[in-house]
């Protein structure tokens, strides 16, 4: 009785740490390295992630309260989609994108490439990014 009792006990703790990525990432709220706070909305598996407050940098290059900054879905503890970034000068970039949930701190990690941008000259070559997002908390 007590060896069941602590296979379950440890199959259930298993079952919870593996549904806390997604339970974190949803309807929560993040922060990038400029100071911009985005909110993250889920729908099932997808997953959308707009800015709430965008930083003074951010709002210089484009970016405005409740615009798009991802759209995907989740898997486990990866997100697959695209990243949409903007520009004043060259207007919108997307992007496709990996995001991996990570833990201690929880945070978020893109890696994706888009085509350099030079909004005269079309261009073949590519800019690897990678876009962290901090955990702040749930949203209210």
């Amino acid at each position: 009785m007590t060896r069941s009792l602590h296979t379950a006990s440890g199959v259930l703790f298993a079952a919870l740490y593996l549904l806390i990525p997604t339970a974190a990432v949803s309807d929560s709220l993040w922060s990038m390295p400029d100071g911009s706070v985005l909110r993250l909305s889920d729908a099932g598996q997808a997953r959308i992630i707009r800015h709430l407050s965008p930083s003074e940098e951010a709002q210089y290059a484009g970016e405005f309260p409740n615009a798009t900054f991802f759209q995907g879905r989740i898997n486990g503890s990866t997100l697959a989609g695209s990243v949409i970034l903007r520009s004043e000068v060259c207007g919108q970039t997307t992007f496709p994108v990996r995001g991996q949930v990570e833990q201690d701190p929880l945070r978020i990690t893109f890696t994706g490439e888009s085509i350099v941008r030079d909004c005269l000259i079309p261009t073949s070559q590519f800019r690897a990014h990678q876009i962290v997002l901090s955990y702040i908390g749930p949203a209210e």
